[in-house]
């Protein structure tokens, strides 16, 4: 099942230095801590994701399943370029969920934080770079 989405733009330190690159965003951000259950060679992303989840919830899905669809939107990869010699990859690489949260914005938008893993140590659209420890 995937569930349409999209990640949310971010600056590079939020709302704590505005200033700091204030036109460049990316849409999400490695993490720096240890998390319990990544494997090696996986590196943690954070992310919010925007979407219609709320008509998903009411059909019953669970959270995780909702996440999980969001996931799956995410790890397709792009459309196949005319003429192009090789097939496309994922844009974030290969996405795996480790916790997923549901808040509301001040508007009461929806939206989703992501804690997820990926096997790319360094993506253009990601903040810092994948840690190994």
């Amino acid at each position: 099942m995937k569930v349409e989405c999209s990640l949310r733009e971010t600056t590079e330190f939020g709302s704590i230095l505005l200033s700091w690159y204030p036109n460049e965003k990316r849409l999400g951000r490695y993490s720096g801590s240890y998390w319990a259950g990544v494997p090696k060679k996986r590196y943690p992303v954070l992310a919010r994701a925007d979407g219609d989840f709320d008509s998903y919830l009411d059909e019953g899905l669970s959270l995780e399943e909702v996440a999980w669809g969001c996931i799956n939107f995410l790890n397709t990869p792009p459309p196949r370029k005319k003429y192009a010699r090789r097939a496309p990859k994922p844009l974030y690489g290969e996405l795996d969920l480790v916790r997923v949260e549901y808040k509301k914005d001040d508007d009461g938008k929806p939206h989703l934080l992501l804690v997820m893993t990926t096997e790319k140590h360094k993506n253009k659209y990601f903040w810092g770079e994948g840690l190994d420890l």
